[in-house]
């Protein structure tokens, strides 16, 4: 593929990508396979580094839109903020309850000696072995 060629789709994948789109359907746009353009970023430093900056200011985009609704008093957005900007301090500790009953009752079997010989016995005859 002509170099031109080659950046002009970098370019088509990089602007469809600022504009929200899946590295998938970028590169379907661009008329590259993401197989290809991952081997583009991977050779290129210049690249991948323009592709993580898209990435990460989607996720900036998304906590700015989380923070805004825990300012605006969403509960759940609240809770996920400190939990996870502030972990020391609002860490959710699972609360574990454990009880434990210390009664144990033992069933002893005093005539387990006998039923252990008649046992062996039995099998001895059934089987012509002594076991004794």
């Amino acid at each position: 593929m002509k170099v031109t060629l080659k950046r002009k789709k970098i370019r088509t994948a990089l602007s469809n990508l600022k504009h929200g789109c899946s590295i998938q359907s970028s590169c379907d746009a661009a008329g590259i396979t993401p197989v290809s353009f991952w081997r583009w970023r991977q050779n290129s430093n210049k690249l991948e580094s323009i592709v993580n900056a898209i990435m990460d200011s989607r996720t900036q985009i998304v906590e700015d839109a989380l923070y805004n609704n825990a300012i605006k008093g969403n509960t759940n957005a609240q809770i996920f903020w400190l939990t996870n900007k502030n972990k020391i301090k609002w860490l959710q500790k699972p609360s574990t309850e454990v009880n434990i009953n210390t009664n144990v009752e033992f069933a002893i079997d005093v005539n387990l000696n006998e039923k252990f010989n008649k046992h062996q016995s039995l099998i001895s005859e059934r089987f012509g072995i002594p076991l004794s």
